[in-house]
């Protein structure tokens, strides 16, 4: 099977052109996807913060209450997060 050499690696290994093209597309999906992924590590925070108090709560009802729709929202927000397609 025929290949078209594209040039080499870090480690002076060899690339095809496939290859390159595949990590050329990862690599925009990546550049143009970090405000997703920032945003997702910070609602997963958001959501063990809310289970914290929520688990507070227990012993206040308020801070169940809190708790419970801080976790809401935050659950609300990451469903509609998506990552930008390339």
């Amino acid at each position: 099977m025929a290949t078209i050499p594209a040039g080499r690696l870090s480690n002076s290994e060899p690339i095809t052109g496939v290859e390159a093209s595949i990590l050329i597309g990862i690599s925009n999906w990546a550049q143009q996807n970090v405000s997703w992924y920032r945003k997702s590590i910070w609602l997963n925070v958001g959501l063990v913060i809310s289970l914290l108090i929520s688990f507070i709560g227990l012993f206040s009802i308020p801070f169940l209450f809190i708790g419970l729709t801080i976790g809401l929202i935050m659950y609300l927000i990451k469903t509609r997060n998506h990552p930008t397609p390339v």
